[in-house]
């Protein structure tokens, strides 16, 4: 029997991710690369039904992630979430909030990694999860310059816009603004972040982390007998210096040697009659 924290569901045709998985995340550029992170991401969902226990009148998501320590390299953990709301009496889904009564804010707090589609893959996750409500309208996100510097505002906005949102933005640097009004149905699941980012079950990550202990323990053996068999035959190189330099050409030239040889018992043999 499966862990259930560990294995995938199925809601009709749609796939729900298992609750507990782990990202591995390759370079954007460099997708078939060694991978730079290991991202967990825990997937946390609540319902609640109607009085009549039909519909559901509130519904939240939330999806904590930690990255992996490298304790090799000093590297700390980070970690925080990407969160969701539904309310069936507002027709209302919430990104980056729970509640249609707080302002969402989307953040990822992963120091090194921006720019990886990390936050692509979590808010995909929530898009996804909110198309349950087609009919329901986007709260508005509301945009702050402080939410971004001026070098990455255009990549902070085009973030949202890939997925359908669409903003009036107050400057013509657009680092404020508030996204119009828009269905669920409208927007768009984006899965660009499949290009260097690949979801691991929890047995399949342990199963990986373990043979790569194996072979990098067998690798490791092999390197260490090959440094004990190089300094034996040091030692033996400088306690017999000539010995140790004629051995090699003997063992070179064996059968050259045996040839001669033989032609010289034969010639000597020759010779005395």
């Amino acid at each position: 029997m499966s862990i259930p924290s560990f294995t995938p569901i199925w809601q009709g045709k749609t796939r729900i991710p298992p609750r507990i998985q782990v990202l591995e995340v390759r370079p954007r550029h460099a997708p078939t690369g060694e991978p730079i992170a290991w991202i967990l991401v825990e997937r946390t969902e609540t319902e609640k039904l109607d009085a009549c226990g039909k519909d559901v009148e509130t519904a939240t998501i939330r999806l904590s992630y930690e990255r992996i320590s490298d304790e090799s390299t000093g590297r700390a953990a980070a970690r925080g979430e990407f969160t969701g709301g539904y309310s069936q009496v507002f027709k209302t889904v919430m990104f980056g909030s729970t509640s249609v009564m707080q302002t969402g804010a989307i953040f990822l707090d992963l120091p090194g990694l921006e720019g990886q589609r990390i936050g692509t893959y979590l808010l995909d996750q929530i898009v996804t999860w909110a198309k349950r409500w087609p009919d329901a309208e986007v709260r508005p996100i509301r945009l702050l310059s402080m939410q971004a510097t001026r070098a990455n505002t255009p990549r902070r906005n085009r973030f949202y816009e890939q997925f359908g949102l669409v903003f009036d933005y107050r400057d013509e640097a657009h680092a404020e603004g508030r996204s119009k009004p828009v269905p669920v149905w409208a927007l768009e699941s984006v899965d660009a972040w499949k290009q260097n980012i690949t979801e691991w079950s929890i047995p399949d990550y342990l199963a990986h982390t373990s043979a790569t202990a194996r072979h990098a323990a067998m690798l490791a053996e092999s390197r260490a007998r090959a440094i004990r068999d190089l300094s034996a035959y040091h030692r033996q190189v400088a306690a017999a210096p000539l010995r140790s330099a004629v051995a090699p050409l003997v063992a070179r030239y064996r059968d050259w040697l045996l040839l001669w040889a033989l032609i010289a018992a034969f010639a000597g043999m020759v010779w005395l009659r």
